[in-house]
């Protein structure tokens, strides 16, 4: 579920957060039966240097995240300097 999940962006650094946690209970005239399952995933990943922070959308689609970050236009690889 989306409320479960939490994404930030702080200085070029991707942070993922998801907890789930799931309860069942199960009573009858012989017994009574808990089960808790929980579950914590944290994932950080730096960002590219030409990945835009600005306009970052995320949806989630069937359990699926999905990141959509812009390019941001660079500079050629190799800048010529000019010795005076």
């Amino acid at each position: 579920r989306k409320e479960d999940v939490k994404v930030d962006i702080h200085d070029g650094i991707l942070d993922i957060t998801a907890e789930r946690r799931e309860e069942k209970n199960e009573n009858n005239e012989q017994s009574h039966k808990r089960e808790v399952r929980y579950g914590k995933l944290e994932r950080r990943m730096r960002l590219p240097r030409n990945c835009s922070t600005e306009n970052t959308e995320a949806t989630m689609e069937n359990g699926v995240l999905k990141l959509t970050m812009p390019k941001r236009a660079m500079p050629p690889g190799a800048i010529q300097v000019n010795i005076k």
